[in-house]
């Protein structure tokens, strides 16, 4: 789970591979994303709040656009299980973990171009 910097949506990953937005004030869902093809493991959401990246065990990462849902890039491939994913403080970087025993990071404003 994660909430958006404002606190009006929080977004969940699941087990059947989905990705939910909610809104938090009428607790309704807005949106189901598919994409990956294996449990969605972890969420999170740049600190401008514009996008959001999830981390599965089908062995990628994905970046979302928060305000209509659809994915920013192809999937960042990895080696195995992506266990963990993190925005810096500025944005300008993505951080995975991978049950590889490696991590990585990706340029965002090289990905978004």
């Amino acid at each position: 789970l994660a909430w958006s910097p404002d606190g009006k949506t929080l977004i969940s990953g699941s087990a059947d591979y989905s990705i939910r937005t909610w809104n938090t004030k009428t607790w309704k869902q807005l949106a189901v994303l598919d994409g990956h093809a294996r449990t969605v493991y972890r969420i999170a959401i740049s600190p401008n709040g514009r996008i959001f990246a999830s981390a599965s065990w089908d062995d990628t990462a994905r970046l979302w656009n928060l305000k209509n849902s659809q994915p920013i890039s192809s999937p960042l491939h990895h080696a195995n299980w992506v266990n963990c994913v993190s925005f810096s403080v500025d944005g300008k970087l993505l951080a995975t973990g991978c049950d590889d025993k490696n991590m990585y990071t990706w340029d965002v404003s090289a990905i978004l171009k």
